[in-house]
């Protein structure tokens, strides 16, 4: 995956110095016209457009650069485990242990002497785990 992301961002550098350069040049040309395009300009206006051209193309340039390079906030996850009873309406919430597995069979349960197993795994975001805590 890292690979991916690498040449994702290789093709939208590479992209985005193509359209930089094309506003540069814009720019270049509205700021030093001809004396020819001076007079053309007065019929045709495409000083203004090479303006426009200039500013959308370094806006087009710019933006993937700011949105592609966040990176995103990485959250700290508890990974738990949902104990449940076949006789009874026993339920415990624990913390996951190296070989636990969905519908592993855990022994008997200590009030009712069923059978216990584990119903889920999941994780939950540590502030949430936190909010609950203060709780109780």
């Amino acid at each position: 995956m890292p690979g991916r992301r690498r040449i994702f961002n290789l093709v939208l550098f590479t992209f985005s110095a193509i359209i930089a350069a094309f506003g540069l040049y814009m720019l270049y040309l509205y700021f030093n016209p001809t004396l020819d395009e001076l007079f053309w300009d007065l019929f045709t206006g495409t000083r203004n457009q090479r303006l426009f051209y200039a500013f959308f193309a370094l806006f087009i340039a710019i933006y993937p650069i700011l949105i592609f390079s966040r990176s995103k906030p990485v959250t700290e996850s508890k990974t738990v485990t949902v104990v449940k009873c076949y006789g009874c309406d026993y339920r415990e919430v624990r913390n996951f242990q190296k070989d636990d597995y969905v519908f592993k069979k855990l022994g008997a349960c200590s009030t009712c002497d069923s059978e216990q197993y584990i119903s889920a795994i999941y994780s939950i975001p540590v502030s949430k785990t936190k909010e609950k805590e203060e709780e109780f």
